[in-house]
């Protein structure tokens, strides 16, 4: 029989001490690690906007009230009919109507000072109604400001290293669910609060920009050095936190249509290709009994002998397509209008179109009612697709090649020859002027500051899109480019 030591009894291990101030914890099983600090920081935040703001705001503000913080958030053109307005309010313009958005009005609102935050006039009026924490994080988010981001690097279900790209800082930050839909080279837009040594991104738009919009956020940067050569948090705070939202909207809208003028699905629909992940409260079987409708003669268990598990044979993941039978232009039996992937917690829904995405939501949401809650949209350039398309096909899930393509390649002719025109025009790539170096050369570029930092984004950008290319032999030396410039 195992003998199970009592919590107060006197430590086997000779030390003297009673069981649980000794070895206890260093026999008990291993435990996910909390990060509590980042814990506390989340708790403490949702504290002030639920149990503080929203019924401060619901308790006196006018329609008048939102539809102005509404209007002033937007810019002056319409927005897209692709941009999701709702989810947009939820994760961003209500956490910058509280903390940052200054009415200009009073509103009829007693006490109200119209020169000052939401959240500014309830510290004053209701001060004993904080705690000391909840004052000091009142204190500190009115110091913070919105700026473009440059994903660096990923801590799955930790943290991310983001740059701020109109400030040229590096902040180390604490993200769980968000590190889990981002990739390096992703373009954000968010604010960076920092509390007793940890960093968070409160009110970041639910939508990313690819890695290919980094050149048009130093021209942005470019334009605020005319006024400000050098820029500061002060100066993107109070004036230029309106021209940053409208920059976003301009780039987002850019995303939405930059491939659309001849590219159409067999719908007729402009091809965007996009990425959507949900929350899943239901286990990836038990949602997949509720999507099965989606994928018209498949049945669960011919769905499930496809899935992924892990040891203890639980699934890990299920990948299906969402299909419709008869297609409105060509007569295919199925036309194949989505892609979904079912994992612990989540779901993926990938479409090239934005009626597809939309339409999606809405079947999404009848078949798993509020078990599934949208969170964000990513852009996936044409790029980044055939990015994907050649894993799996290197991981083996697409088997089909042109032959007559892979024969050429192969042919050591073709390839010398290739390689041979690959060393030429890098040689000259020097001294040609380039667009998103503004028209400069290389060579010309590497002589001044801003020209190296538009140098570094195109190396970015050769290195992403490189792994598209192919064989090693057409991919850019960026070692070589680099050392030849200096850099």
């Amino acid at each position: 029989m195992n003998y199970r030591m009592g919590r107060n009894e006197p430590c086997d291990c000779g030390s003297g001490k009673k069981y649980k101030k000794c070895c206890l914890l260093k026999d008990a099983p291993n435990i996910i690690n909390i990060d509590i600090p980042w814990k506390k920081l989340r708790q403490l935040e949702g504290r002030i906007v639920d149990n503080h703001l929203l019924g401060y705001v619901e308790k006196h503000a006018s329609k008048a009230m939102f539809q102005d913080a509404i209007n002033e958030f937007y810019p002056e053109e319409d927005v897209s009919d692709h941009i999701d307005k709702e989810i947009i309010f939820q994760t961003t313009l209500l956490p910058w109507m509280l903390f940052n958005w200054i009415p200009n009005d009073t509103y009829n609102i007693e006490n109200f000072d119209g020169n000052k935050t939401i959240a500014e006039n309830y510290l004053l009026r209701y001060p004993s109604r904080l705690s000391n924490d909840e004052k000091e994080f009142l204190t500190v988010i009115k110091k913070t400001y919105y700026s473009f981001y440059r994903v660096v690097s990923i801590e799955p279900n930790e943290s991310m290293t983001l740059f701020d790209m109109l400030l040229n800082q590096e902040h180390h930050v604490k993200e769980h669910q968000g590190t889990k839909t981002l990739e390096p080279g992703m373009i954000l837009l968010s604010r960076i609060l920092t509390l007793n040594d940890q960093s968070i991104c409160i009110g970041m738009m639910p939508y990313r920009l690819p890695y290919g919009f980094e050149p048009h956020i130093l021209d942005f940067k470019d334009w605020i050095k005319e006024e400000y050569p050098i820029i500061t948090d002060e100066a993107l705070k109070k004036h230029y936190q309106y021209a940053v939202f409208e920059y976003f909207f301009k780039l987002l809208e850019q995303g939405f249509t930059a491939n659309t003028p001849r590219l159409q699905n067999t719908d007729g629909e402009h091809i965007l290709f996009s990425k959507s992940h949900f929350t899943l409260t239901n286990d990836p079987k038990s949602a997949l009994e509720k999507l099965i409708p989606l994928t018209l003669d498949n049945t669960v268990d011919a769905i499930l002998k496809e899935a992924e598990y892990d040891n203890n044979n639980t699934i890990k993941k299920i990948e299906f397509p969402w299909l419709k039978r008869v297609n409105q232009q060509h007569k295919f039996q199925n036309t194949v209008l989505g892609h979904i992937t079912l994992m612990p917690g989540r779901l993926i829904l990938e479409t090239n179109s934005n009626e597809r995405t939309e339409k999606a939501k809405v079947l999404l949401k009848e078949y798993l009612g509020d078990t599934i809650e949208f969170k964000t949209t990513i852009l996936e350039s044409q790029e980044q697709k055939l990015q994907a398309m050649r894993e799996a096909h290197d991981n083996g899930k697409i088997t089909e090649l042109e032959p007559k393509h892979s024969e050429l390649h192969n042919d050591p002719h073709v390839q010398a020859h290739l390689a041979q025109m690959v060393e030429t025009h890098w040689n000259e790539w020097f001294n040609i002027p380039i667009p998103m170096l503004n028209n400069e050369t290389p060579r010309d570029a590497a002589k001044h500051p801003d020209g190296r930092e538009r140098l570094e984004a195109l190396f970015r950008y050769y290195e992403v899109s490189s792994k598209n290319i192919g064989p090693n032999y057409l991919n850019p030396d960026i070692t070589f480019l680099k050392r030849e410039l200096g850099l």
